[in-house]
């Protein structure tokens, strides 16, 4: 569901007073909420308290090691009682959403492998079907569906990255491009880069770290278009270090 707003924002979203009637009437002592959202939260008070909050930032994926506790913590209490519901949340109640949502179904063994828990979320959530559109969270997704289907337990490790090659190349500017490199481990900025000028017509980018870079866990590469002073986020890519073992 979307974010339980107040004021003038509960206006297009589901305002706070009417998430609590609707729960209170039709699931009374048997509802608990989850909050995905990293930006801002609500009175608890509202909600008997039965508010549990697993955050991450809007657009992003969530930490693997965020993913587990939220699917037990969701299986424990559903089957507690076979009245229990589990309302999730982010801000719009789409993607953060579909990510756990979807992870939860596959810990469950609701779907065995993620593109079905992915379409089924889609089909239900969306009148377009696509549901969970953004790469890097679809990805997490497939990445627990490898966790829970080989029985393994998620083990960050220490990677170093040497070398980071990309192709395609955006098209901004008619192809001439200015990008700088910011490598961030979680949500801490590790190596920003200066600017690479780029010339029209080249196929492809490859960069050579003049020092290696050691990163673990999750680990976000961006690029950023910076023609002439201008800031543009030119692209952005989730990936993780990972030992499953």
């Amino acid at each position: 569901m979307g974010f339980p707003a107040e004021k003038l924002e509960g206006v297009y979203r589901n305002h706070i007073d009417d998430v609590v009637k609707f729960l209170e009437a039709k699931h009374k002592g048997h509802y608990k909420i989850y909050n995905l959202c990293s930006e801002r939260s609500y009175d608890v008070s509202k909600f008997q308290q039965r508010v549990a909050t697993y955050p991450f930032d809007d657009h992003n994926p969530p930490k693997m090691e965020l993913i587990s506790p939220f699917c037990r913590d969701v299986h424990a209490w559903l089957s507690e009682d076979k009245k229990n519901v589990a309302a999730v949340h982010c801000k719009a109640g789409k993607g953060r959403t579909g990510v756990m949502v979807c992870c939860y179904m596959l810990h469950s063994k609701e779907f065995l492998i993620a593109s079905e828990a992915l379409n089924y979320y889609g089909q239900m959530r969306t009148h377009d079907r696509k549901g969970v559109t953004i790469p890097s969270q679809r990805r997490y997704v497939e990445y627990y569906s490898t966790l829970v289907q080989e029985q393994l337990e998620y083990h960050p490790v220490s990677l170093i990255i040497q070398e980071i090659h990309l192709e395609p190349l955006p098209t901004f500017n008619g192809g001439q491009v200015s990008l700088q490199l910011v490598i961030s481990e979680a949500s801490k900025r590790v190596f920003s880069s200066g600017v690479y000028e780029i010339k029209k017509g080249s196929p492809n980018f490859q960069i050579r770290l003049d020092q290696y870079i050691p990163i673990q866990g999750d680990i976000k590469i961006e690029f950023f278009n910076k023609p002439k002073m201008m800031i543009r986020k030119a692209l952005r890519e989730w990936r993780r270090g990972k030992d499953e073992e």
